[in-house]
């Protein structure tokens, strides 16, 4: 097999259910590293909620790229610059956080060490029978503050590369089917968890990201969970699924390993001989 890159979504695929990298994934990621291949983090979040984890790994040492924001930003590890960037127009950012007026969608949109909010309290969901604060979960992810303001759309710049927004995941589906209905082909609208609904410029998905890199699919592994990490999983000719991914994925995948909280990643990488058991 010939290898030479592999990319990985974070939450649901990297991290367990702890948000932690598995021991035995761990210790393969950085010996295959050694051996001269490249990795890739390919997530929903943000580039300043990635370093940690790249850190981690050892990226910033073998020339590793995070692509974040659902991979409308390429960021260099090793020399801490951006690649490429893809915001979304200001003009339609401010169209669609208006949109959300009235309705049970709270908004969050980096800016700096800040995510801007409406209302600090506002995030809670209810998942698995209990109530979690989503939007304090993810800001502590990331090491942000929150700011509130009464209009995000008054607080933007031209930098916007993601609106991530927070829904009740009873209520999801019919939330991104309606807003995928009042904006068409403007922007694209993906759920990336039970309960975030994102929105990113219409051609901005992983694979776009990994095209901008000119990464060659032939060489190519990828790993992946929610619907956001279907383009990553079918572009790669090594595209696996995690074993609790969602069908989506599964159905685009050329091997389905085990969930994330069983080694997922590194039983894919022993039945692909990368790595020894």
């Amino acid at each position: 097999m010939n290898i030479k890159t592999i990319a990985l979504d974070i939450d649901g695929t990297l991290l367990d259910i702890n948000g932690k990298i598995m021991p035995k994934t761990k210790k393969a990621l950085l010996e295959l590293q050694e051996k001269g291949i490249h990795l890739i983090l390919a997530s929903g979040r943000p580039v300043k909620s990635m370093l940690k984890l790249a850190d981690e790994l050892g990226l910033h040492e073998h020339h590793g790229v995070i692509l974040s924001n659902n991979g409308s930003i390429g960021y260099d590890t090793k020399n801490h610059e951006i690649i490429f960037d893809t915001p979304i127009e200001k003009e339609l950012a401010q169209e669609i956080l208006k949109s959300f007026k009235g309705k049970n969608i709270q908004a969050m949109v980096e800016s700096g060490e800040y995510f801007i909010v409406n209302d600090v309290y506002s995030g809670n969901v209810t998942w698995n029978g209990e109530v979690h604060n989503i939007m304090e979960k993810e800001a502590r992810a990331g090491d942000y503050l929150l700011k509130e303001v009464e209009a995000i759309e008054e607080h933007i710049d031209d930098h916007v590369n993601k609106i991530l927004t927070i829904v009740e995941p009873a209520e999801i589906e019919g939330v991104i089917k309606e807003n995928k209905k009042i904006f068409g082909d403007a922007i694209h609208v993906v759920q990336t968890s039970p309960y975030f609904m994102e929105f990113v410029r219409t051609e901005s998905n992983k694979a776009y990201g990994l095209r901008k890199l000119k990464i060659d699919p032939e060489t190519l592994m990828s790993f992946g969970d929610s619907m956001n990490d279907k383009e990553l999983v079918e572009y790669a000719k090594y595209g696996v699924a995690m074993g609790n991914a969602q069908d989506g994925v599964k159905d685009v995948a050329n091997y389905i390993t085990s969930d994330h909280n069983n080694e997922g990643i590194y039983e894919a990488l022993v039945h692909f001989d990368l790595i020894e058991k």
